[in-house]
């Protein structure tokens, strides 16, 4: 899929969002929120996998040493783990003059292996192009193209870390801060949210008062408090699940993942991060879409009508807090600020992959 067509996608997304406003169809609001949750999932499990070493380099060493002295190819011909860089280094201490092959050891123990006779494994599937090599072939190029290439590949052998830790676990703390914190945090030991339990939870308990500041803390609850209302049919049908979300004026327990059973499954962009920008672009062409200012800075997304987004009767959420007293907008929303750091995070990573 070209970025061009999933630009054109995208925007055709976001235009059909916005044309059905008027409508106050809460689903413009809700389905950005949903792509949104999506990506920081999709986020919350990428890792840095150190890779293993490349073919090309596996024939640079074999060749190597097939070149070098036949003492140093003596060497590595034991390969129990009696023949180890420390027994190696404590023979021969003083001829090593401080040089260390402790990393390369048993890729050089593999090497001979590979070289040790002709009808090796590597020896097979390279006889024809060996058979054409110079018998004058330069050791000091093959060498040098051995040690430029060999540090290369150890860099993407080193642990990864990001703000401190290692890298997975940075881009999980943040994807999943983005999805669960403030009123609904992530459950101990798990990947999910606290969700709603028992029947007297009232909404105001949950949900931002008059820009008391609830909202925009974490995916999670922007979208209970968008689609909690006493009608139960703002964010999806007023049957669909076949279960009511609030009731007496209290949120229904498992009300979280009774919205999210609404949400699609899977984002249209296959790489996390912009999958995550595009969400977030989504959620912002939304901002203050459904509802007129009544003060400065007041923005919301969905329909305001009480006095405030934390009643039964509205469908909204606000995010006055991010938007007064100096305060930077979308970027300082809570769960946006952590989506867009995992979305950074794991660029890092993909950039690593590419060091060799």
């Amino acid at each position: 899929m070209t970025a061009k067509y999933i630009g054109c996608v995208a925007f055709l997304l976001h235009s059909i969002r916005i044309d059905t406003t008027a409508e106050g169809k809460q689903a413009t609001d809700f389905f950005p929120l949903c792509e949104s949750w999506q990506a920081a999932g999709r986020l919350a499990v990428q890792t840095y996998t150190k890779p293993p070493l490349p073919p090309d380099l596996t024939d640079i060493l074999n060749i190597n040493m097939m070149i070098v002295s036949k003492d140093w190819q003596d060497t590595f011909t034991s390969q129990d783990e009696t023949n180890s860089w420390e027994a190696f280094k404590n023979k021969n201490e003083a001829a090593l003059k401080g040089g260390n092959w402790q990393s390369m050891w048993l890729m050089l123990k593999q090497a001979h292996q590979d070289t040790a006779a002709t009808d090796t494994p590597w020896m097979t599937a390279n006889a024809k192009l060996l058979e054409q090599r110079s018998p004058t072939l330069d050791r000091e190029l093959v060498k040098q193209l051995d040690d430029e290439a060999f540090q290369i590949y150890m860099q993407t052998q080193a642990d990864l870390t990001i703000a401190g830790k290692a890298a997975g676990e940075a881009i999980k703390e943040k994807a999943l801060e983005a999805r669960c914190n403030g009123a609904f945090p992530l459950k101990a030991g798990t990947a999910e949210c606290t969700d709603i339990s028992g029947t007297a939870t009232t909404k105001a308990s949950k949900c931002s008062v008059g820009g008391a500041g609830k909202g925009g803390k974490s995916i999670a609850g922007d979208i209970v408090c968008l689609c909690s209302t006493d009608t139960n049919d703002v964010c999806v049908a007023d049957n669909e699940n076949s279960k009511n979300r609030m009731g007496d004026g209290n949120l229904k327990a498992d009300i979280l993942a009774e919205f999210l059973k609404a949400c699609q499954k899977e984002t249209f962009i296959s790489d996390p991060a912009r999958a995550a920008e595009s969400a977030i672009t989504a959620f912002a062409a939304r901002l203050g879409a459904g509802k007129a200012r009544q003060a400065a800075g007041q923005v919301y997304i969905g329909k305001k009508h009480s006095t405030d987004c934390a009643d039964s009767r509205p469908a909204c959420v606000e995010y006055t807090a991010f938007f007064t007293n100096n305060a930077k907008g979308i970027g300082d929303i809570t769960w946006v600020k952590n989506l867009l750091t995992a979305a950074q995070y794991y660029k890092v990573i993909e950039e690593r992959k590419k060091g060799f």
